[in-house]
């Protein structure tokens, strides 16, 4: 067997990567979006002012910021989740720093799966990593995702 032989399998093996996330991307942005949606639900039950917006590839966490006494009314706060377009992963904005990219990738089972930071990730873990850190931005840190 040759170099050769060796790229054609490289790239076949890249291609069956590549159509196993291009399939799996919606279903795992779709339940990570049904992993978040019981806990805004609960938080709103609970006096949270929030509410949920937005499309198939990109869903919004609105959160209505109290106003101090003596202030003007401040815009709400959106948490934005968007299936990336290339469908390589899910793009997150509005924790208060950068946005960040959660990536698809195939696990040694052959599972599509996410990974943040290089690292496997729970969809409920990441749930609650996120609303946590958006609904409670004075106890998160950078390295909390």
């Amino acid at each position: 067997m040759s170099w050769i032989d060796d790229r054609i399998k490289q790239r076949e093996a890249a291609y069956r990567r590549f159509v196993l996330i291009d399939e799996g991307a919606p279903i795992i942005f779709s339940k990570l979006w049904d992993a978040i949606t019981p806990w805004v639900e609960e938080a709103r039950k609970k006096g949270v002012p929030v509410l949920t917006n937005g499309t198939p590839h990109e869903r919004i966490v609105i959160l209505s910021t109290p106003v101090p006494v003596g202030q003007s009314r401040s815009d709400p706060k959106h948490l934005t989740l968007s299936l990336a377009k290339d469908r390589s992963g899910i793009v997150v904005d509005g924790i208060g720093w950068e946005a960040m990219k959660l990536i698809f990738d195939v696990n040694n089972d052959g599972a599509v799966c996410i990974k943040q930071n290089g690292e496997e990730a729970s969809i409920s873990d990441l749930a609650i990593s996120l609303l946590d850190q958006f609904f409670f931005p004075e106890f998160a840190s950078k390295d909390s995702l």
